[in-house]
């Protein structure tokens, strides 16, 4: 659903889910993704009110495609720890350092996010941003982009009968 800000969408999406229930759909096979964490938790509250019964959500996937994605990803073995904003902005200026470049963390960031999401060449900061992505995985952690491509990249690998778990992303 997309709208502006007062336009119903939550009322809409809390509609479709009570009609998906009655329908005879389990709340372990339907996924509410928001963008923000504010509007999954308005999301969560008036559904329960709805519902008379917070047990009655059990099983239902409501949140960000971010804590989505993290929490279908740490049932993984080995999965990396997601890196904070701040850190983020840490690594890349030791990055940056490193190679002797004058630019700044945060241009580093989007051309890093650019190149994971088919942005192509990043030119001069190219090597910046490989030498980023070496230094995300040394030490086991990954950003949103890599969040968002990882959970991705085990989704499409399922098994048909595998996947049909994740039918609702």
């Amino acid at each position: 659903v997309v709208a502006g800000p007062g336009a119903g969408k939550t009322k809409t999406l809390v509609s479709r889910i009570l009609w998906l229930l009655e329908q005879g759909e389990r709340p372990s096979e339907i996924a509410a993704v928001t963008f923000t964490n504010k509007a999954a938790g308005e999301l969560r509250e008036r559904l329960e009110a709805a519902l008379g019964d917070k047990r009655a959500m059990r099983g239902m996937t409501i949140g960000t495609f971010h804590a989505i994605c993290l929490e279908l990803l740490s049932k993984e073995p080995g999965c990396p720890r997601l890196l904070g904003d701040w850190e983020a902005l840490e690594l890349a200026g030791q990055v940056l350092r490193a190679l002797g470049i004058q630019d700044s963390p945060a241009r580093l960031l989007q051309a890093v996010s650019r190149r994971k999401t088919g942005g192509g060449d990043q030119g001069e900061l190219e090597g910046a941003c490989d030498f980023y992505d070496r230094r995300l995985s040394e030490r086991g952690l990954m950003d949103f982009d890599d969040l968002l491509l990882r959970t991705l990249a085990a989704w499409e690998g399922k098994s048909r009968s595998d996947a049909r778990k994740f039918r609702h992303l």
